[in-house]
């Protein structure tokens, strides 16, 4: 970081700080899943979600399935209809949560998880890659 905000959180002084958001962050459960979000994570993609109202979020990277159901209990809230959530991992969980679709791929090969067809026949998407990146950190 630089500028001005090098001081809010950047430095040693700071260590701390960043270790405790990133505590939180993967201890923070979304109804009962372990969902991996700090509260900056969540407030942007609030913002981003409202601002495109996606009838489509392909989420990278599912872990438990807590992000995917915020992600799909938001399009809900912000009156997105219809709307679903696609959430891709290479070990993806079990559990069956209405409105979401957790489907078994590799990040590096999207093209045999999802059809290219049905990627260019979707007008509104946002893609998550969050969990994907965290990962490869």
């Amino acid at each position: 970081m630089t500028g001005q905000y090098e001081s809010l959180i950047g430095g040693r002084r700071n260590t701390a700080l960043r270790e405790a958001i990133q505590q939180g962050a993967l201890n923070f459960t979304y109804k009962g899943h372990p969902c991996w979000k700090d509260p900056f994570d969540l407030a942007l993609y609030s913002m981003l979600l409202w601002r495109e109202k996606p009838r489509t979020i392909i989420e990278i990277g599912s872990a438990f399935g807590g992000s995917a159901l915020w992600f799909r209990d938001q399009q809900v809230a912000f009156g997105i209809n219809p709307c679903m959530v696609m959430s891709i991992d290479v070990n993806p969980p079990s559990t069956t949560i209405p409105g979401l679709a957790f489907l078994q791929g590799d990040a590096h090969d999207l093209g045999k998880t999802i059809p290219p067809q049905w990627l260019a026949s979707e007008k509104n998407m946002t893609w998550n890659p969050d969990g994907y990146i965290r990962r490869i950190r």
